[in-house]
């Protein structure tokens, strides 16, 4: 499923949710079988305690909250995310600081892979 609001959007696959909070802000997906703190933590949009608490399977999490950091934050997330699923290209740590849509294209597939998800298909616009 796709949801989205403005230029905010997220790829939900079978098995996860995101969800609106009450000013409208889009959460990135979280896998329905992640610790109740780590739902918590995302929700809270709490990075330091989401990096802490991800799992292997919580990389599609990380992978989609580059958008949704500090410059600051994105340097944890990125260190975290590389420690369960390294890039299948290099991506240097420091260019993660001013992340951009498209910077961690290389990582798609593996955190994929990582989060047990088979495919995500987009919907096609008519």
């Amino acid at each position: 499923m796709q949801l989205s609001r403005g230029w905010t959007q997220s790829l939900v696959p079978r098995g996860a949710s995101a969800r609106f909070d009450a000013e409208g802000t889009l959460t990135p997906p979280v896998f329905d079988d992640a610790f109740p703190e780590f739902k918590d933590a995302v929700r809270r949009n709490d990075v330091p305690r989401i990096v802490a608490l991800a799992r292997p399977r919580d990389a599609l999490t990380l992978l989609n909250l580059f958008s949704r950091t500090s410059e600051e934050e994105r340097l944890l997330v990125y260190d975290r995310l590389a420690e369960l699923v390294p890039p299948s290209a290099p991506i240097a740590r420091q260019s993660m600081r001013w992340w951009t849509p498209g910077l961690t294209d290389a990582w798609w597939p593996p955190v994929l892979r990582a989060s047990g998800v088979d495919a995500i298909k987009k919907k096609k616009k008519l």
